[in-house]
């Protein structure tokens, strides 16, 4: 494997001027070259847009399209793409540093891994400090992902040709689009999901104003889509 092969960072955004500049700053203070930055803007009303254009870089590329949801965005950041190895970000979130070159080396030394997680922090932002909150404690909050898997997808460097075969997410869904395009990814697909790098990677913020009012709810959602995914389309065999 080449070193100079291209890595496309997908970052969909909606109203996200709070946080947007922190995630696109983690991105371009990368050690890795060469890297391109696809922002699509799932008609952000805010000032996401001039925050975005102040960067005076042709290594970002911006993309605007009506409110459709996130699992369009990152369907679209995928088709505007052109990076042999694709990585997610979500623009409340950031990388820390070597992550990218990190990845590029593991996949460099396993010609047969297709994808590579790191370790990640769950935070949330209070007044007054910043208060980190354990992975497992997050899946207890929300109650769905599965504990022997701690691996999110917005950690992964992939390389293009399976997300081309696993195919986008499914826009139908509400809630639980990228857990079930993880699990289409392992059970329909059999992808080994066990590449990891065992260093924080990335750090993804926590709103702990949401977690009260939409848990039960989210939770009840997400169980069934996940459940009839399993039953109706994953081979007994398989797992």
């Amino acid at each position: 494997m080449k070193s100079n092969r291209l890595i496309s960072v997908l970052i969909p955004i909606f109203n996200s001027e709070k946080y947007i500049k922190e995630c696109i700053d983690s991105v371009l203070n990368q050690d890795y070259r060469p890297i391109e930055i696809v922002i699509v803007d799932d008609g952000s009303t805010d000032n996401s847009y001039k925050i975005v254009k102040s960067y005076k870089t042709n290594l970002i590329k911006y993309y605007y399209q009506q409110n459709q949801g996130n699992a369009s965005a990152r369907n679209l950041c995928f088709e505007k793409s052109t990076g042999d190895f694709i990585a997610f970000l979500d623009s409340d979130d950031y990388f820390l540093p070597g992550k990218l070159s990190a990845q590029i080396r593991y996949l460099s030394c396993y010609s047969d891994a297709e994808l590579v997680f790191t370790k990640f922090i769950n935070f949330y932002f209070t007044d007054y400090s910043r208060k980190e909150i354990s992975s497992e404690k997050y899946h207890n909050l929300y109650g769905y992902y599965p504990k022997q898997e701690d691996k999110h997808q917005c950690t992964l460097l992939a390389r293009r040709q399976l997300i081309e075969k696993v195919g986008p997410r499914n826009t139908d869904l509400v809630v639980g689009n990228d857990l079930e395009w993880l699990y289409r990814m392992k059970y329909k697909y059999n992808i080994n999901l066990n590449h990891f790098i065992d260093n924080v990677y990335y750090m993804r913020r926590c709103h702990p104003y949401g977690i009260q009012s939409t848990n039960k709810h989210h939770t009840s959602e997400v169980k069934k889509i996940i459940f009839s995914y399993i039953r109706n389309n994953i081979k007994k065999s398989a797992l």
